[in-house]
């Protein structure tokens, strides 16, 4: 890694220095711990002749709520600081994180070589820092959106090697494919059949064989046409040797 990058990546963990180093999405919360909440939140409040120790499981719920509040994302409210973490989160995705991340096509096939291209470049450590620190900041870029659940995904950057709807077939990979149309043949197809094409030949090929077939049978007419042609040919023969 360049020494550009290990600044970038070492200045965006500076702005993000207020923020968890493993925040939670607020989604999180209530896929993850609503159920526990509601549990404790019933056995805290439940009548005095149900047994328990509420005092005990009061103070663990407010305990359990305090550590998810602080592992979860604050917003940036400074707008100059938020302008600068997403400038260079931007700059970190296309200068560092996508030119090392496999094409789809590659990930999906698994073709010779692609785990250790993987391990070489996405996976490895100094990739892997500046991919955290990257999701760190969308998270806290986007912190007061709930229903965002995708914000950290990296997924839709992933590059192509082929355009939408095309064959990515490739023989030497686990999951070789199969071949497909592109979509200009796709909207071009039924394709016009050309004078040269294999199958045109072919038929001409066809006929014309037929019409030498039909030449070698010899019928009756055609058997005393020929005679009289020999005989014809044998007088003149005679005739031109007499003179």
């Amino acid at each position: 890694m360049s020494d550009h990058t290990t600044t970038l990546v070492h200045q965006l963990k500076e702005d993000l220095a207020d923020q968890p180093k493993n925040p939670i999405r607020p989604h999180q919360i209530e896929d993850d711990h609503a159920e526990e909440f509601d549990r404790m939140r019933s056995m805290a409040t439940a009548p005095p002749w149900v047994p328990g120790n509420r005092n005990a499981i009061s103070k663990r719920l407010k305990q359990k709520r305090a550590n998810l509040e602080a592992q979860m994302a604050k917003p940036i409210t400074d707008p100059a600081k938020r302008d600068r973490v997403h400038r260079r989160s931007q700059e970190l995705l296309e200068t560092v994180i996508r030119p090392a991340m496999l094409p789809q096509e590659v990930m999906r096939r698994n073709p010779a070589g692609a785990v250790d291209a993987y391990r070489a470049r996405e996976a490895s450590r100094p990739v892997k820092d500046a991919i955290l620190t990257w999701k760190r900041a969308q998270i806290a870029l986007h912190a007061d959106e709930k229903d965002n659940r995708g914000i950290a995904n990296l997924e839709p950057f992933r590059p192509s090697i082929a355009p939408t709807g095309m064959s990515t077939f490739m023989g030497d990979a686990q999951i070789p494919g199969h071949f497909a149309m592109s979509p200009q043949a796709k909207a071009n197809w039924p394709l016009t059949d050309p004078c040269k094409s294999p199958l045109a030949q072919a038929k001409q090929r066809e006929q014309y064989e037929q019409r030498e077939r039909s030449k070698r049978v010899w019928t009756p007419e055609a058997r005393r046409a020929a005679g009289e042609r020999l005989q014809a040919a044998k007088r003149a023969k005679q005739q031109s040797s007499a003179e």
